[in-house]
């Protein structure tokens, strides 16, 4: 997005950003070496999909309810849902091994405006 300046790092070093951000990279990490959730496997990587997810904060006005359709490994709805704290957000996921690990990343960052719908 050349010419435009996108300040993602002020936005992750938010403090209520900072934290379920880190529970997230910690879960995503140890549940990509044991299990096939996604191609990430070092933080760095993990961090430039983080930076893009948040991306859309930029250009989108506050929203009551979100629903991710196919939510895989959680991107980019578990980190928008760090950022727009006060909508709701339900994440539809067929695999139960990715059902799984996304109900277990919610808790870690304690997402409560956050659903899985395993369908």
């Amino acid at each position: 997005m050349q010419g435009i300046d996108y300040d993602v790092k002020a936005i992750i070093s938010q403090p209520r950003m900072a934290k379920p951000l880190e529970s997230f990279s910690k879960i995503l990490l140890q549940w990509a070496k044991i299990h096939n959730l996604t191609a990430i496997k070092d933080s760095k990587v993990l961090y430039h999909q983080i930076v893009d997810s948040l991306l859309p904060t930029f250009f989108l006005k506050p929203f009551h309810t979100c629903i991710d359709i196919g939510s895989g490994a959680g991107f980019p709805a578990l980190i928008l849902a760090c950022y727009y704290t006060e909508s709701q957000f339900y994440l539809l996921e067929p695999r139960k091994k990715r059902v799984s690990f996304l109900e277990n990343a919610i808790v870690s960052m304690g997402l409560s405006h956050v659903k899985v719908i395993a369908d």
